[in-house]
């Protein structure tokens, strides 16, 4: 946009015509006046043409180039707040597999297996404990996954190297 600008300031100044300034001093003696001195003002006047389109076109141009300025910004902006809201999401899906479902579905399968080594269920039942269990925990993982996905994309939103983030964080949790 300064690029813009510039060129708009430009243009403007077409409209005040440049003006020339000159002198000097004639020597001739051939001459009735042997010395002499001139001086001139030369100055354009602009009475039909007064750049107007050249002026007009570079308003234009600096309008465009701020308008693009600022989608480019609204759109980094939505990145941004679309991210975070993926996140919180996701975090919240997490958090309730860890605080709520997860334990009971371990509760569950301890009970069933503990009642099928008592006898008072068949393999069927146990079977299906497993089962359920094996499909909660596979959907606790994709959620992490997706957790992990969507806290990369806010990184990456916010301009920031994922993986030297991830690397700078481990080599603080190692210390």
């Amino acid at each position: 946009t300064e690029k813009m600008e510039t060129e708009l300031e430009l243009s403007r100044r077409l409209v005040v015509p440049d003006v020339t300034v000159s002198g000097g001093f004639i020597q001739d003696a051939g001459n009735v006046r042997p010395y002499t001195g001139t001086f001139s003002i030369n100055a354009p006047i602009p009475t039909w043409y007064q750049f107007q389109g050249e002026v007009g076109k570079a308003a234009a141009e600096l309008n465009t180039a701020r308008l693009a300025l600022e989608q480019i910004r609204n759109s980094i902006r939505a990145d941004v707040i679309a991210s975070h809201a993926r996140l919180m999401a996701t975090e919240s899906i997490v958090r309730r597999f860890e605080t709520e479902s997860k334990a009971r579905i371990e509760k569950v399968r301890d009970a069933q297996e503990f009642a099928y080594n008592q006898g008072a269920i068949g393999l069927i039942d146990l079977l299906d404990a497993e089962r359920n269990y094996t499909r909660l925990m596979t959907e606790y993982y994709a959620a992490r996954t997706d957790e992990s996905v969507a806290y990369a994309d806010l990184m990456m939103a916010l301009g920031e190297d994922v993986m030297h983030h991830f690397l700078e964080t481990d080599y603080k949790e190692a210390k």
